[in-house]
Parts: structure tokens; sequence; C-alpha cells
């Protein structure tokens, strides 16, 4: 069994967030954005891409 630490001893959200400093939060608020403006293009270009090959495939069906 592996040893969790206890909740105790673990720093809260509150003294988390007052812990780093402000640009370490626009940073981590930054990669947010990145992270999910890419997963957003990725998601676009490979609903784009079915569409593209699916496409005539549901038009025949339907």
């Amino acid at each position: 069994m592996a040893e969790y630490p206890s909740p105790s001893n673990l720093p809260t959200d509150s003294e988390m967030i007052r812990g780093t400093s402000r640009l370490e939060k626009i940073a981590i608020f930054g990669g947010a954005v990145v992270l999910s403006v890419i997963g957003t293009g990725i998601a676009v270009i490979a609903g784009y891409g079915i569409y593209k090959l699916a496409g005539p495939i549901i038009d025949k069906i339907f």
C-alpha cells in the first residue's frame, strides 16, 4: 500500500493561491488558455476531417 499524505498537512487551496506570485498565476492561466485553444483547434480539424470523410457516406444513407 502506498502511503498518501494526510489532508491535514497538505496546504489548502487559499494557502496555495496566496503562495503563488502574480506572475505564476498569469503563467498558469496563460498556459490553460493556450492548451484550451490548441485543444479546440485539434477538435475543429478532427471534426472537419471526419466531416470530409464521412460526409459523402452520410449523404448516401440519408
